[in-house]
């Protein structure tokens, strides 16, 4: 059959002056619009319906609310740049759509620390306004600026434009070692912070000191104006060693996760932790009352077994761990041993630390899950984890199959959703590499990452995007490039207005899009400032 007769077997005569040709009804040989055209609904045959907007008929699609159908595919108008509010309602060049409106995602950049490579940022949290945040940093100091040279660490507050509102300095020892690992907002916005330190350190003119030469984890509670609530360490009986990852709140309860060695004393219980076990403690938002502790703890049976916690979540009804392991862990007696060089993890507890879920996300190759994050305040079950895997993984679908990433995605980052039971409810490959962090706001629906990525013939750059809640697919994303180094560290939203606070650090020239370009000779940290 030649194409004048395959082209005769598809056009039938249905009455005078009309004809069926590939679905739709032409008013031939006189219709102006030609084949496929249309400019009212009976120009269209069964199963198609006129798109007037483009005049063209178009097969009828079911599509599942909240898409509506525009053209041959299924939309969500309430964040599709070329359908946005409705179907072929087109943003300008440079607008995003957020909640089916068009505009512009506004954003500044400020530089907050002075150029020194002692300097180190690692965590930041908005108050529930967005009109400040909390940083947490360490900052090295000298004799010449009347703090100890062995270091201090400093609780900053920054207003949205970058200017300083307050800075809250706790002061270690000559001889100690200090770290404020990460930052945390209450509802109340009161600021909860928490690190470790050896010998010595101050918390508002209180002098707390370690009774060995091990190192202190210390929590502490924080009025927005400086003054302190509480502070609690937690010291080994002997000899130890604590690393504070991150710490979370809800309304009761603070949560801190890192690594630990030794026999730590927390409330009644006391730790009997080998060399590199991941922790969990859970104490009281009220009084810093220790409720219980958690231990991951790699098997000394299987050399080069390690585990590395990466994020913890909490919304009150639940605890959420991330990280990535290799060789055999055990966790609440049960062992666990990694198919790759190192896979991913995730951890589910109830609020009174009863462990429910575990979840490996493994293969041949590596798999990490870097962060893990939960709406704040929302009684809401699903967790999103963000990671990276070699090429394929078993991210724990309910059919078993394996999630793979294109190469040509470019990079193997994921984001991913589970259910209370840490069934997957969705995937998504990033188009990136390893992720810094991950927030959700207060509705679960817009997730948020900050990471690097590496344009081809330009450089890299610092990354901050937006995806669906519900599904994971892209809202936004806003690139600074580097002329230098630039490690993005954390990122955070404020619960009310929904205002996005990114730190990191940086060398050199990072450029923002329709923003400032922010310069430093040595290192320094920067805020990036976003209201999608």
């Amino acid at each position: 059959m030649n194409r004048q007769q395959r082209t005769a077997a598809r056009t039938l005569t249905i009455g005078t002056g009309l004809l069926l040709f590939g679905g739709c009804l032409l008013n031939f040989p006189s219709h102006a619009n030609g084949p496929y055209k249309c400019t009212q609904p009976a120009d269209c045959a069964d199963g198609f319906h006129c798109e007037v907007a483009i005049a063209q008929c178009v097969e009828t699609l079911s599509c599942a609310l909240p898409l509506v159908q525009c053209g041959g595919a299924c939309i969500d108008t309430t964040r599709t740049p070329t359908h946005c509010g409705g179907c072929y309602e087109a943003c300008l060049a440079g607008q995003y759509c957020v909640d089916s409106a068009c505009g512009p995602v506004t954003h500044g950049a400020f530089v907050y620390g002075t150029g020194n490579s002692g300097n180190e940022v690692y965590d930041v949290a908005a108050n529930s306004t967005g009109s400040s945040s909390y940083v947490a940093r360490v900052m090295d100091h000298d004799a010449s600026d009347g703090y100890d040279p062995g270091g201090s660490i400093d609780h900053l507050q920054l207003a949205a434009d970058g200017s300083t509102l307050a800075s809250f300095l706790f002061d270690a020892s000559s001889v100690g070692y200090s770290s404020l690992a990460s930052v945390a907002t209450l509802s109340n916005d009161d600021v909860i912070v928490a690190g470790a330190f050896s010998q010595q350190m101050v918390f508002d003119a209180d002098v707390y000191t370690s009774t060995n030469t091990g190192l202190v984890l210390f929590v502490a509670r924080y009025h927005p104006n400086g003054d302190a609530v509480w502070v609690k360490q937690f010291t080994a009986v002997t000899f130890g060693s604590v690393t504070v990852r991150q710490v979370a709140a809800d309304a009761a309860n603070v949560v801190v996760s890192g690594s630990i060695e030794g026999d730590y004393v927390f409330g009644g219980s006391t730790t009997d932790a080998s060399a590199g076990s991941g922790f969990l403690l859970s104490i009281l938002v009220s009084d810093g009352s220790a409720e219980w502790v958690r231990l991951i703890i790699p098997s000394a049976d299987m050399p080069g077994s390690f585990v590395a916690l990466t994020g913890v979540a909490t919304n009150g009804s639940a605890v959420s761990v991330s990280g990535q392991f290799q060789g055999t862990l055990t966790i609440e007696g049960t062992d666990y041993t990694s198919l790759g060089s190192y896979d991913g993890l995730v951890a589910r507890y109830a609020s009174d630390g009863t462990l429910q879920h575990v979840l490996v996300v493994g293969n041949t190759d590596f798999a990490s899950i870097d962060a893990v994050a939960v709406a704040p305040g929302s009684a809401s079950a699903t967790i999103y984890v963000a990671g990276s895997i070699g090429g394929s993984a078993d991210i724990g679908r309910s059919d078993g199959s394996p999630f793979v990433i294109d190469p040509s995605v470019g990079g193997g980052g994921f984001i991913a959703a589970y259910d209370d039971g840490l069934s997957n409810l969705w995937a998504r490959a990033g188009g990136f590499d390893s992720v810094a962090d991950l927030v959700v706001s207060a509705d679960g629906a817009r997730i948020y990452l900050t990471t690097t990525h590496y344009v081809v013939n330009v450089g890299p750059e610092i990354v901050v995007a937006s995806f669906g809640g519900t599904d994971g697919l892209p809202v936004w994303s806003l690139g600074a490039a580097c002329s230098g180094t630039c490690v993005p560290a954390a990122l955070d939203i404020s619960r009310n207005t929904g205002r996005i606070f990114a730190v990191g650090r940086f060398a050199g020239d990072i450029t923002f899009p329709d923003g400032p370009q922010l310069t430093a000779d040595a290192a320094a940290e920067y805020i990036w400032v976003i209201d999608p």
